[in-house]
């Protein structure tokens, strides 16, 4: 049976490899490097690099890696936070847009292994418990001794595949963890052998706060957003409340999401839609706000990395492993009535109507700013 999988496994990772373009690319000599090499892949979303980061600092300063140079293969779309923030953390960094690793074509997948894989590294790490098989393939392409990952989960490939792309690490961490933050902490103190004293992802933006709010409406998928016609509710709550100011958050692609929820409050000129600016902007927004109401995305951990109180309204997806915080009580999250029943539906991670069986009257009675 194990033969037989890893056999399946095998041909989907041949499918795969074609369509990332078989690339020869020139062996360098790895006899006595005069400088050792380190490279971190870490290519998941903006809210898994939030409660990741902050163990760029730890591998840096570690004895294991103080004095190698150190290399970032990540996301673009973090690439901001990034740059004004770890930068100092990292000796080479290179992005890729994860999307275009399977719809931009061969050269594009070629472009990204020419910049980091004609070199040798003595180790890489991929700290993503839920694998990609794609970066799994990429990172099989890249010259090291030592590769590292987590044992993990078939979450983003298939049950087939796992077993056989398994085999291109030399090392899989195994962790009981479930929270995000938690199992990197376990995964860095068991690599580094060190001991790490930080207990919840943390951003220093040190300013003083004004009276005004963080609303966050939208979400990467529909599945995910709060009725529009729920946070106007808690809006005007807020407003009348606080006499607070309210900003409107969100990409470039929700601001129609964002002015129907201006347009359903009552004090419209009490609000101002920010929207499509930096992740810097954003977390300097947050910094100053008194707190946040948000859907679960990646807003919600900007707020617990400042320090903030936030109110996020979810469903079953990403529970325990994204939220609730386990150590951080100014995370207030609120789950539909029927959250026990809704994984039995097939398809009940996106079940919209659980979620707005959320009454707004139930965020408002638990607010407390």
């Amino acid at each position: 049976m194990k033969n037989t999988i890893l056999s399946i496994g095998y041909k989907i990772y041949k499918i795969k490899e074609d369509i990332m373009a078989k690339l020869f690319l020139k062996s360098p000599s790895i006899n006595n490097p005069k400088t050792k090499r380190l490279l971190i892949v870490k290519t998941d979303a903006i809210g898994d690099y939030i409660l990741f980061r902050n163990f760029l600092k730890e591998i840096k300063k570690s004895k294991k890696y103080k004095n190698y140079e150190i290399s970032l293969l990540g996301n673009v779309v973090w690439k901001n936070i990034f740059e004004n923030l770890d930068i100092k953390y990292i000796d080479k960094s290179t992005f890729l847009d994860l999307r275009a690793t399977y719809y931009k074509g061969n050269n594009y997948r070629r472009q990204i292994l020419k910049e980091i894989g004609e070199e040798y590294f003595d180790t890489i790490i991929n700290p993503t418990y839920s694998r990609n098989s794609i970066i799994d393939i990429l990172i099989s392409k890249i010259n090291a001794k030592n590769k590292i990952t987590f044992l993990g989960d078939n979450t983003n490939m298939s049950y087939f595949e796992k077993p056989f792309l398994d085999r291109f690490y030399t090392k899989l961490i195994t962790t009981k963890e479930k929270f995000e933050f938690n199992r990197n902490k376990d995964f860095f103190e068991q690599i580094l052998r060190e001991r790490i004293n930080i207990t919840n992802p943390k951003i220093n933006i040190k300013k003083k706060q004004s009276n005004y709010f963080v609303i966050n409406p939208g979400a990467s998928v529909k599945f995910k957003q709060w009725a529009p016609e729920n946070f106007a509710e808690v809006i005007d709550h807020l407003v009348e409340k606080y006499k607070a100011k309210i900003y409107i958050v969100g990409s470039k692609t929700e601001l129609e999401l964002d002015k129907k929820v201006k347009e359903l409050s009552k004090y419209k000129d009490n609000i101002e839609i920010k929207n499509g600016g930096t992740l810097t902007d954003l977390l300097n927004l947050i910094a100053v706000s008194r707190g946040v109401i948000s859907n679960e995305t990646c807003t919600p951990h900007m707020a617990v990395a400042l320090g903030k109180r936030v109110y996020c309204v979810t469903g079953k997806l990403g529970y325990e492993r994204m939220h609730p915080y386990p150590n951080y009580k100014e995370a207030v999250y609120i789950y539909p009535f029927n959250l026990e029943k809704m994984e039995e539906s097939k398809n009940w991670y996106k079940n919209t109507e659980g979620l707005n069986l959320v009454d707004a009257s139930r965020l408002i009675e638990k607010e407390q700013f």
